[in-house]
């Protein structure tokens, strides 16, 4: 299996159990086999949504072995020039999920989201969506 972004949506249904059969297959065997590409942000977004210390560090230990992709300095640049040129197409976003999809263009790795966004830049050929 290639490796991809799973958005935080994906974890979350994923938590919850709300994924559909097919999906929590597919998404269950990439977290086993590490397949699973975290961003900063999206590892915060999950660590935010724990209700207490325990959970937060249950989860924070759970997650420390999957590659997780951040910003570097020399990124700040090229995300303005991202950013600027998706609102120039209409498609401008939240720092969050723009910070995503610039790091899922730049490594050119897909994305598993839920999320509506992601779908809308899929359209226009910006990012690549990963059907679980």
């Amino acid at each position: 299996m290639a490796k991809f972004i799973a958005d935080t949506s994906a974890w979350i249904d994923a938590f919850c159990g709300t994924l559909k059969d097919s999906s929590k297959t597919f998404f269950e065997t990439a977290v086993q086999e590490r397949d699973v590409v975290l961003t900063t942000v999206i590892r915060v977004e999950l660590l935010v949504g724990t209700p207490d210390r325990k959970q937060f560090d249950w989860l924070k230990k759970h997650l420390e072995p999957f590659e997780c992709l951040s910003l570097r300095a020399e990124d700040n640049v090229k995300l303005e020039e991202f950013a600027w040129e998706l609102g120039m197409k209409g498609l401008r976003g939240k720092f969050t999920d723009v910070s995503i999809a610039y790091l899922a263009h730049s490594s050119g790795l897909p994305i598993l989201s839920l999320d509506g966004y992601f779908h809308k830049l899929a359209k226009k050929g910006i990012v690549e969506m990963i059907e679980g």
